[in-house]
């Protein structure tokens, strides 16, 4: 929801990738050509998927990809301390530095605005994030996030 951004046409998802098949399905993907991907804590391979970058990245600039990731309901309920350490983890499994995007997976009701404001309040100020979204989400949730930020708020 950043503004000056956009998620490259075609991003390779993540999900339903085994783990001991996310390495070499990552790096499969990198050399045809893929740059952005599509990851989530909930999908259990984000490790794995981070050798792979890890590996990537030693020859080819970070500039290059797009790589996201999603915060699952549970983490939402459990409130901001467990939502940034899920972006911790995530950040810390992926290897890659930084994440491009980090979403919200699902709307969960009384809990996806306040996950939102607090990333907003420290990933991206701390730049280890470069744009906040949202995944999942109704126009009619996606109206009420937008209408309960404040005007400066990073959209």
């Amino acid at each position: 929801m950043s503004s000056h951004f956009t998620v490259p046409d075609l991003t390779f998802g993540l999900y339903l990738i085994p783990p001991e098949r996310a390495k070499a399905t990552v790096l499969t993907a990198l050399e045809v050509g893929y740059r952005s991907f599509d990851s989530a804590s909930l999908y259990g391979n984000e490790k794995e998927v981070g050798d792979a970058f890890e590996e990537w990245l030693r020859t080819n600039e970070r500039s290059s990809l797009c790589i996201m990731s999603k915060v699952w309901n549970s983490e939402l309920l459990k409130g901001d301390d467990a939502v940034l350490s899920s972006f911790q983890t995530s950040l810390d499994h992926l290897k890659c530095g930084y994440l491009d995007v980090f979403l919200i997976h699902w709307p969960v009701p009384g809990f996806h605005i306040p996950a939102y404001k607090c990333l907003g309040e420290t990933v991206l100020q701390n730049g280890k994030c470069r744009h906040l979204g949202v995944s999942n989400y109704s126009p009619e949730d996606y109206r009420c996030l937008i209408e309960s930020l404040p005007p400066a708020f990073p959209r």
